[in-house]
């Protein structure tokens, strides 16, 4: 919205300490399906899910609210990152 390319198609370089918190939040998914508690790990991992989506959008609306080239590159990678975790949250509700 504020001109920022997205370059969704050839742009696929994310920040490694996220990529790397993805493959934990995968890995416990996974763990979760197996789990007698299932229902306790699927609720524990959504709401961490859910904490994660809403730190970065509080952070997304004040990048937002700046009017500043690096904001709105930060702004990018945030929106990105939320759709990572909106696709997990969706696959956990799936589950639950």
């Amino acid at each position: 919205m504020q001109g920022v390319e997205t370059g969704e198609d050839t742009d696929t370089a994310m920040d490694t300490n996220f990529l790397m918190e993805q493959m934990e939040l995968r890995e416990s998914l996974a763990e979760a399906r197996e789990a007698a508690d299932r229902h306790v790990r699927l609720e524990s991992l959504r709401r961490r899910v859910n904490k994660e989506f809403e730190e970065r959008s509080d952070l997304l609306h004040t990048y937002l609210a700046e009017n500043a080239e690096r904001a709105r590159q930060q702004a990018r990678n945030l929106v990105r990152e939320m759709q990572f975790l909106q696709k997990l949250a969706h696959e956990i509700e799936e589950l639950e």
